[in-house]
């Protein structure tokens, strides 16, 4: 197993490595502005209980062991972080994405684009993403795409280098993923309704359920 780069600072601050960039996860009461460089969105599929773990092509890699029931989806994008004033990648939940998507025409490149991304008080809380600029910076201007793999181990402490993670590309609405929760997990285990309830629901009839009566004694 290749050993990680070693660095100076923590908490994902690249020392020398150019490879190596800060990773946004967007805080509780903030908002950023950043300058997007990469094309489309990287989709990278991670487990999480308690502690979030990168999902592995092979499943075997997986800590604990691949479990659907753990899957979250984060997107990143790769540009100008203009508060660090210096590149590096933007986390982005699934409803985050789903905003950016409903902003743009279908199949338009995401480079160039400038965008303010926020949080309101809860660290877990939905992002609101706004685009602010569709063009904003020449091709000149901007720097290159930049595969999260790298950053991600780091951020994570994950020392994995040389395996892939579970990770595509998304261009438009219709490459996220169906049946997923805002903040990215499968629906199915999120409190979901069953397909008994669901049916009850498409009928417009309640799908409560009573609570079981006791008897009383005669």
């Amino acid at each position: 197993m290749e050993a990680f780069p070693r660095l100076s600072k923590g908490n994902g601050v690249p020392a020398r490595d150019p490879k190596l960039h800060w990773v946004e996860t967007v805080e509780a009461n903030s908002k950023i502005r950043f300058r997007c460089w990469s094309p489309a969105i990287w989709e990278v599929w991670t487990h999480y209980s308690g502690r979030t773990q990168p999902c592995f092509e092979n499943h075997d890699l997986c800590k604990g062991g691949h479990d659907e029931s753990t899957l979250r989806w984060y997107g990143y994008v790769f540009g100008y972080h203009e508060h660090r004033r210096g590149p590096g990648f933007v986390q982005l939940t699934v409803g985050a994405a789903r905003l950016w998507m409903a902003q743009i025409a279908d199949g338009v490149s995401l480079r160039g684009m400038v965008f303010d991304i926020q949080r309101g008080a809860s660290k877990k809380g939905p992002q609101l993403l706004n685009v602010v600029h569709y063009v904003h910076n020449s091709e000149e201007q901007m720097g290159k795409d930049c595969d999260p793999q790298l950053s991600l181990f780091r951020m994570w402490h994950v020392n994995h280098l040389g395996h892939a993670l579970k990770l595509s590309l998304v261009s438009g609405p219709a490459d996220i993923p169906e049946g997923l929760s805002d903040d990215g997990c499968l629906k199915t285990h999120t409190g979901a309704l069953s397909s008994k309830e669901g049916k009850r629901a498409s009928r417009g009839k309640s799908t409560s359920r009573k609570p079981n009566r006791k008897r009383e004694p005669a």
